[in-house]
């Protein structure tokens, strides 16, 4: 172990290279965190060492293999325009959201048009 990295930032890493997602990773410090907080309220550490421990980041993208048959797809629902845009501007689901509430109440009940 690196004497500059803490045990649980190595065992973070490890977690990460195994395969687990950032969520699992994220939950699992999170837990850790809880627990060396309470130990280090009650004297029994000196230092919250996970509270230091960075968390992963993983960025799921599409190939383009992949884009062309999700856009393929996405033709045949009637949000088909909403996701050609998402994949092309590369928007999160919370941004392609707001596309969708600020362009009409049509495109989110396509009864409605």
């Amino acid at each position: 172990m690196n004497s500059r990295r803490s045990m649980w930032q190595e065992l973070i890493d490890r977690k990460s290279k195994e395969g687990l997602s950032a969520r699992t990773i994220a939950y699992m410090r999170g837990v850790l965190r809880a627990a060396l907080s309470d130990a280090e309220r009650w004297g029994l550490v000196f230092r919250n060492a996970a509270a230091l421990a960075a968390v992963p980041h993983r960025i799921q993208t599409l190939t383009p293999t992949d884009a062309r048959s999700f856009l393929a797809a996405a033709k045949k629902n009637h949000l088909g325009a909403l996701f050609s845009v998402a994949l092309a501007a590369g928007l999160r689901l919370g941004e392609a959201r707001g596309v969708a509430c600020a362009g009409s109440a049509s495109l989110m009940n396509p009864r409605l048009s």
